[in-house]
């Protein structure tokens, strides 16, 4: 039983980013925090995928599904703000909230996969273990599609008419990769960085739905993060904030609301 007990964790970040939208959804507090409090979590899930996850899938499956679970709470963050800004009309809302039941149930067979793994290796019983992780690696697939599919429900969403955003928002680059990257809002051009740490303004974002670009020129061995704040009274606030060390060279796309 203790060698199954961290498993747990992962399924309960599973379950922490459905119950996290549906209690912003009823209660309508403010959605600033609600990927502050998933990430959290999603934090101690990579944690415990560091440890015990690797064994089984490897270091690139976990990194896949820790990814997926923290665009999983980047999507219902940007959810949570386009209903309360009435973009989300009950169909989109509808789609939010069975995206993140689906990426639940997902997530719930890869953790219930390694605990059989575990199982089966505490028993010695090497073939049983051969077969879970295979199951385990395209259970875990299975939940970076549906993250995917989440993030299709966004695309979903009217574009913003251009009124200029209400805040000022900022740009975080920390580049200790030496790799260039380019990065654009909206398809205006921000800049290109390649060794270079800071926070630049960002004057093309727009009330609503924002598109957030990175051109990644090689692969990154160093760390490369890129996040995206909102200067409000309380304080600053993340939108957007992913890390692109080991990824391969292309664009990716992101999605962010502001007002």
């Amino acid at each position: 039983m203790k060698t199954q007990k961290p498993l747990t964790i992962l399924a309960v970040t599973g379950v922490v980013l459905v119950l996290a939208y549906f209690a912003y959804d009823l209660l309508r507090p403010k959605c600033d925090s609600i990927f502050e409090q998933t990430a959290t979590k999603v934090g101690g899930s990579a944690e415990f995928l560091k440890s015990k996850g690797e064994l089984f899938v490897g270091r690139e499956k976990v990194q896949e599904l820790a990814e997926s679970s923290q665009k999983v709470a980047l999507h219902l963050k940007a959810c949570c703000v386009a209903q309360r800004s009435g973009n989300l009309n009950a169909e989109q809302l509808q789609g939010c909230m069975s995206g993140a039941k689906d990426y639940e149930s997902k997530i719930l067979q890869v953790s219930s996969i390694l605990s059989e793994a575990q199982a089966a290796k505490d028993q010695g019983n090497q073939q049983l273990v051969e077969q879970k992780v295979a199951q385990a690696k395209e259970a875990v697939s299975a939940a970076s599609k549906s993250a995917s599919e989440l993030a299709g429900v966004l695309a979903t969403v009217p574009a913003s008419q251009g009124a200029p955003a209400t805040e000022k928002h900022t740009l975080g680059v920390t580049n200790y990769a030496g790799t260039p990257v380019t990065v654009s809002i909206n398809g205006t051009w921000v800049g290109q960085w390649d060794a270079h740490t800071g926070s630049i303004p960002l004057d093309s974002v727009v009330q609503g739905k924002n598109e957030l670009t990175l051109d990644l020129k090689g692969e990154p061995k160093g760390q490369i993060t890129l996040e995206v704040w909102a200067k409000r009274a309380e304080g600053d606030v993340n939108l957007l904030r992913m890390n692109f060390q080991g990824k391969t060279a292309g664009k990716y796309t992101y999605t962010f609301v502001a007002r």
